[in-house]
């Protein structure tokens, strides 16, 4: 029922084959790849050759994580990011909300809402689903702006990707797991 895997943002520093070397080498079942270092969106050569190396070696790609940023990027922008997702076999792309949410203006936060929607119908028509990472510091910070962010988007095609917050008790994490649950798709 679980699958295990790594993030390729993780070891930046790596490359391609090591990184699919130390998932193999540790049981994992799958990647992350990331489009900032190892598979950039327009390097569709290059996201081949991943794909066919990870498949090569018994493991799938779990998911596209982006650096698509919702309300900063154009949301027609998206569809370079889902193109090289589908090309990885996968149809799970990650994006950022950033915008700490109680530090930007209310109209700041219903701008960037409105974007996530727009995305969300993008990823409709293309059958893929958005997720956005829970983090600190984004419209995702806590609990109560998670819960607000995901009932103002509204969409079945846009999800969360639920982690742990560091600088909060494990009572707090476990409550906030819970509670957001109906709208993660994956724990980063």
């Amino acid at each position: 029922m679980y699958k295990t895997g790594l993030a390729s943002i993780a070891f930046r520093q790596l490359s391609v084959e090591e990184i699919i070397r130390l998932a193999k080498d540790n049981g994992l079942s799958c990647i992350e790849w990331g489009s900032d270092v190892h598979a950039p969106k327009d390097d569709l050569d290059n996201i081949d050759r991943i794909r066919r190396l990870t498949e090569e070696a018994g493991l799938k790609c779990s998911s596209y994580g982006t650096y698509y940023f919702a309300g900063k990027d154009d949301p027609e922008d998206i569809r370079g990011y889902i193109t090289a997702a589908k090309r990885l076999g996968v149809s799970t792309l990650r994006i950022w909300c950033a915008g700490h949410p109680y530090e930007i203006p209310a109209e700041d936060i219903q701008r960037r809402y409105e974007a996530c929607r727009q995305i969300a119908k993008i990823a409709e028509e293309e059958n893929v689903l958005i997720c956005a990472e829970c983090h600190s510091g984004n419209l995702t910070h806590d609990l109560a702006s998670s819960l607000a962010f995901m009932e103002a988007v509204n969409s079945p095609h846009f999800r969360m990707y639920w982690q742990p917050n560091q600088f909060k008790s494990f009572e707090e994490n476990v409550e906030y797991a819970k509670a957001i649950a109906k709208y993660t798709k994956q724990i980063h």
